[in-house]
Order: structure tokens, then C-alpha cells, then sequence
């Protein structure tokens, strides 16, 4: 995909010690460098859709903080305006997170509605139920633990409708902590866009992405604005809280969008398009615990807890892992 604000940001970087009259970067070499200016048979022409996106782009991240306008001294509009970038992440550049924070979560869901996956299970007495997964490199999948821990059948499957192979699953050795991270035998996600990891924020707008189980529908795609899509469901909401519980060592996130069983092991997802959380249960009822809380309260945790086990796994340490056997089609984790 062609980042544009990325781009913007690389372009109109600056390490500093320069005067404004020695800082040559305005819109109108920007569009040189990216060919919104070519040449013609008599003078030069100037791609005015890509200059206005520029523009647009430029001001927002301006507004945002994240570029410094510095004017336009050569008095000519749009073109010779002038901006610099004293900050850039490149991480979060190429990752997309520039352009997914102008564009909003529209361009997040369609970016990753391929790498959140559906986890389809079958307990001991043949009941099936589902869950989330997502994709967080070429044979790296997270979900919640208890999605595929004890049940008689486990089915992933990649784009191709493959069942997916593990090499092992990974949890922590802390039971609180339920997570689980499957690494594949082979690296069969190549082609798809693979989460990174982010820090939540205290009332920072996110999005949810799983497989809610919804009456006489099979795992659609709903978002807060009421779009019906396909594959997965996308919840927009507000991390309202981040805590631990009492007697607890783990770092727990509380947030209010409208997530049900089925969301379990699904990505939380700020702006920028990182993970900030894992999906792993709903709020019980004050007055009638053995029911869920009617606000849509939903409990996550911080995705801190995903990356201290993928980096324990490397290390061999600190980690322990979830047996299983290979069915037909799928694999099974009661031995």
C-alpha cells in the first residue's frame, strides 16, 4: 500500500541546526520527489488532485502536531509551503500509522480484515462455539487462552482455507495471563499484513475486530455506524480505564465497546493501527454475577503481556506450552 503521509513525514524531515531561509522542503519539491510535477512539451505540468491531497495531508498532520509550518517564503501558494518533521517514527511510518490516523479506522479494518482470523472450536461433548485470532507476523497468531485451551477440535485456517499446522502454542507461565501465541510450522502468512504492538491510552479511541456470535448470522462484519459487512465484527469504543485487579499482577484494560463471547482473542486497535490490547472477557453484572454487564463493558489485556511471551519464547525462558495432537482438520488440546 502507498503510504502517502508517510511519505510527507520522511520528506519533510529535519535533524535540526538549519534556518528557516536553509530549509528548502515545501509542498511543491515534495511533489517533485513523488512525480506530482512532470514534464511536458512546454513547461511542466502539475498533478492538482495530488497537490491538494498533499496540501491536506500537510495541514492535518500540521494540526496534529505532528509538522511544524514554517511558512511560505517564496509567496507562492500551496507549492511554496513550508514544513518540517523534528520527530518521525519510522516504525509507525512504514507500518501505515500516519496514513491510518488521517484516514481513520475505515482504512484499519480494510487493511487487516485478512489477518484477524476465526478460531472455531468443539468442546468434549461435541458443542462447537468460536473465537478471534489475529496475525502478528508470518507464522505468529494470538489469541485469548481459554479460546483454544481444552477443546476436543481447534480449526484456523489461512487465505486458502488451509488448516493451520502449529509448531507449538505459548503461554505464560502466569495462569492470569491468558494469552496464547501460536507459532506455525511454516510461514504461511507471508502475504498478509501482520499487527505490531502499541501502548494504550486512557480514553483513546479504539476499534475491536472478531467473530461475535449474532442470531441467524454467520461471523459478519458490524461497526458502531451500523455498516453489515462480512467475516469479522469491528466495534468502535473508548478505553476508559486502565487497571489491575485487586490481587492481581496483570495489566488489565476496561473498555466500552460492544463485544460478546465470540470477540474473545481479538486485537484492540488504536488509531495508528497498533494493538494495544487482547480481548479476553466481558464485565459480570454487579447485582447478578453469573450474568455479563448490560453497558457493553469489555476487559482486556495489554498487549505488553503478548510481547513479554513471544520474547520469552525466543529466550526459552519464563514460558510454558499448551500440548496438542493433530486432527484431519485441525488439532485438538485435550490429550
Amino acid at each position: 500500500m502507498d503510504f502517502l503521509a508517510n511519505k510527507i513525514m520522511i520528506h519533510f524531515h529535519e535533524t535540526g541546526g538549519k534556518s528557516v531561509l536553509e530549509m528548502k522542503k515545501d509542498i511543491e519539491s515534495f511533489l517533485r520527489v513523488n512525480g506530482g510535477i512532470r514534464k511536458a512539451k512546454v513547461g511542466e505540468n502539475i498533478d492538482p488532485k495530488f497537490m491538494m491531497k498533499a496540501y491536506k495531508y500537510c495541514e492535518q498532520l500540521k494540526n496534529m502536531g505532528f509538522l511544524l509550518d514554517f511558512g511560505n517564503h517564496r509567496k507562492v501558494p500551496i507549492l511554496g509551503n513550508k514544513y518540517i518533521n523534528l520527530g518521525n517514527d519510522l516504525r509507525i511510518g512504514e507500518y501505515g500509522g500516519y496514513d491510518f490516523l488521517l484516514q481513520g479506522f475505515q482504512l484499519i479494518q480494510k487493511s487487516f480484515s485478512d489477518s484477524v482470523l476465526k478460531v472455531v472450536v468443539q468442546d468434549k461433548i461435541g458443542d462447537y462455539g468460536i473465537g478471534t485470532c489475529f496475525l502478528v507476523g508470518e507464522n505468529l497468531i494470538v489469541t485469548a487462552k481459554h479460546c483454544i485451551e481444552n477443546f476436543s477440535k481447534v480449526v484456523i485456517t489461512d487465505y486458502k482455507g488451509n488448516h493451520i499446522i502449529p509448531e507449538r502454542i505459548i503461554i505464560s507461565q502466569d495462569p492470569k495471563i491468558d494469552i496464547a501465541v501460536i507459532k506455525t510450522k511454516k510461514k504461511v502468512f507471508q502475504k498478509g499484513k501482520h499487527f505490531i504492538f502499541g501502548e494504550p491510552e486512557v480514553l483513546e479511541e479504539v476499534l475491536t475486530m472478531g467473530f461475535p456470535p449474532l442470531a441467524t448470522f454467520d461471523a459478519i462484519q458490524i461497526n458502531d455506524t451500523a455498516h453489515i459487512n462480512s467475516i469479522q465484527k469491528c466495534s468502535k469504543g473508548n478505553i476508559v480505564a486502565q487497571e489491575r485487579r485487586y490481587g492481581d499482577s496483570v495489566d488489565y484494560i476496561i473498555l466500552n465497546a460492544r463485544v460478546k463471547g465470540g470477540n474473545s482473542g481479538g486485537p484492540v486497535i488504536n488509531k495508528f493501527g497498533t494493538v494495544v490490547g487482547i480481548i479476553v472477557n466481558m464485565l459480570p453484572d454487579i447485582k447478578q454475577p453469573e450474568k455479563f454487564d448490560e453497558l457493553g463493558y469489555g476487559i482486556a489485556i495489554s498487549s505488553n503481556e503478548t510481547i513479554k511471551i513471544i520474547e520469552n519464547d525466543y529466550k526459552n525462558e519464563n514460558c510454558e506450552f499448551i500440548p496438542f495432537k493433530m486432527l484431519d482438520d485441525g488439532f485438538g488440546t485435550v490429550l
